[in-house]
């Protein structure tokens, strides 16, 4: 399926504040994600395409998506082409581990999995808005809180207009594997 992905994200320094708040508008949903993410040795899909390849578990579903990003990363907003496919545990399985030639669009690389990502995220609903706290797991010395506002583009900037005022927000402009990259031991 293809959509147009629109976030923002903001670091957290104590998730547990704004969590109480986001209690008030709507039920709460607990997923555990792993995701794998596929790029070659120089790190082309994403820095050259602009783009990311990842397979992911989420609780007991299984997805390929790619996704390529339409903006700056100055913008307050992250925009982004996303196309999400399900699949089975059993694809999920055979990827987890493979190389293959990537072709899309203009892309054709040959990728292998070159992180894996591992969250436990809190979603809300609010106003047709997915609003996720997620603690991540950058391997084992680092973990970072976040929160993630996806839908329409007003809905997000009103919806931050009311946040940033009672919460300590600081905008991050980095997607995960990007924070993955300037972090990890790996890459130092």
């Amino acid at each position: 399926m293809y959509l147009m992905e629109i976030e923002a994200k903001f670091l957290l320094e104590n998730s547990q504040e704004i969590e109480e708040f986001l209690k008030n508008y709507s039920k709460l949903k607990y997923l555990e994600i792993l995701d794998i993410y596929f790029d070659d040795e120089n790190f082309n899909l994403l820095k050259k395409f602009n783009s990311a390849f990842r397979i992911r578990k989420e609780n007991e579903n299984f997805y390929i998506t790619i996704k390529r990003k339409l903006n700056n990363s100055d913008e307050m907003l992250f925009k982004r082409q996303e196309f999400e496919f399900k699949i089975d545990s059993v694809l999920f399985d055979r990827l987890k581990n493979s190389q293959f030639y990537f072709c899309f669009y203009d892309i054709n690389l040959k990728i292998f999995p070159i992180a894996e990502i591992f969250s436990r995220r809190k979603l809300y609903l609010v106003d047709n808005l997915k609003v996720s706290i997620d603690r991540i797991f950058f391997g084992e010395h680092l973990t970072m809180d976040f929160i993630e506002i996806e839908g329409e583009e007003n809905k997000i900037l009103n919806f931050i207009d009311v946040i940033k005022e009672k919460f300590k927000l600081k905008r991050w402009n980095l997607s995960k594997l990007e924070t993955y990259i300037k972090f990890s031991e790996k890459f130092i």
